[in-house]
């Protein structure tokens, strides 16, 4: 459980990471094309999500309760 929770706050902050990366990045083509942009094209996130069976929810209570 330690380890499912380490995990999740690295993923966290990876994305917080991610997100300063990518503000940093706008900035830069902003500075060498002297425009503007209101937003950029994003990536379509809803294909690579996946769907988790009901019996993930019973896994983590007994992994709860052994912790």
């Amino acid at each position: 459980m330690q380890n499912a929770r380490a995990d999740y706050d690295m993923i966290l902050a990876n994305k917080a990471k991610s997100r300063n990366e990518i503000d940093n990045a706008l900035e830069a083509l902003q500075a060498i094309s002297v425009g503007a942009y209101a937003s950029l094209s994003t990536v379509n996130v809803d294909r690579f999500k996946v769907s988790h069976p009901e019996h993930v929810n019973q896994f983590v209570k007994e992994a709860e309760q052994k912790t």
